[in-house]
């Protein structure tokens, strides 16, 4: 059996495995399932499958993916379902990079700043980091908890909760359809939601050992150098984490149910019950690539 997975889009589901990806968006004309090839650099440069480095590519391969799913499942939302062209490269990328930055920003530079003004630990490489990581996972939650409350956004949720029972029964070994689905979970092992909360705890081990490095090589630190030194060790970072829900995810252990579930308690607010239009949305997806 195939590993699948996928996201919420506006008004639809979208569903990958190994090498395709299918998207379905409910229109006022029914439900519109898309198809396409997709073959990951993973799968195209051995070296790339690799434990860590895999993970990185897929990280930034799933941003791609998702971003430009959401920007078709808006356009043909808006356009009520008739197909429209593609915004072009220039403009999909101008709106990737300012997300990352405005990302990076909030959830590595302010966070950091925020510690070395309030507290005088710099030089303290663990302690720093440890505050650092709650701070960060307080903005992330007060984030979750804000966008949550408005209305397409719990739409998208309902959509989240949708995607996940759908996978749910199928990675259960039964037929894919709306009777077998609607008696899943919303909630999923490999959500995405789950992988951020762990980055965000790895990170506090892993930007520990970078700034006890930087206090090594350079001698000293301030809010730049180590947002600098972050910021090259993320893509590390995100490695890591992607191999630690890999490996929980596949074990049923005491540890690895202990890894998975402040994930799983966070997606009870990132996923939400779905009516039955929508379940059966997410499981157009699913038929089209199984």
């Amino acid at each position: 059996m195939d590993t699948i997975g996928g996201q919420a889009v506006i008004e639809g589901v979208m569903i990958r495995n190994k090498n395709r990806i299918a998207t379905a968006v409910r229109t006022e004309k029914g439900i519109v399932v898309t198809e396409e090839n997709f073959v990951s650099l993973t799968e195209k440069y051995k070296p790339l499958s690799l434990p860590i480095m895999r993970g990185i590519i897929t990280f930034f391969e799933t941003i791609k993916i998702g971003i430009r799913t959401l920007n078709y499942s808006a356009d043909m939302f808006e356009s009520k379902g008739k197909k429209i062209h593609e915004k072009n490269n220039m403009s999909f990328y101008a709106t990737t990079m300012f997300a990352f930055a405005v990302a990076i920003a909030i959830f590595l530079f302010l966070p950091i700043f925020m510690t070395t003004k309030l507290f005088s630990i710099e030089r303290t490489a663990f302690y720093f980091n440890m505050i650092t990581g709650f701070i960060r996972i307080i903005f992330f939650l007060v984030y979750i908890y804000f966008i949550s409350s408005m209305k397409d956004v719990k739409r998208l949720f309902m959509y989240h909760g949708a995607e996940h029972k759908a996978v749910n029964c199928y990675e259960h070994g039964e037929k894919v359809n709306l009777k077998n689905a609607k008696k899943y979970s919303t909630i999923h092992k490999r959500c995405g939601t789950s992988f951020l909360l762990i980055a965000f705890i790895t990170a506090i081990i892993g930007f520990s050992i970078v700034d006890l490095a930087s206090f090594y090589l350079i001698g000293s630190t301030s809010t730049l150098i180590r947002t600098a030194a972050h910021l090259l060790f993320l893509p590390i970072i995100l490695g890591i984490s992607y191999e630690i829900m890999k490996l929980a995810a596949s074990k049923s252990s005491v540890f690895s149910d202990m890894i998975v579930y402040p994930g799983s308690l966070l997606q009870k607010i990132t996923t939400a019950e779905p009516d039955d239009g929508m379940i059966e949305v997410a499981i157009s997806a699913i038929q089209k690539i199984i």
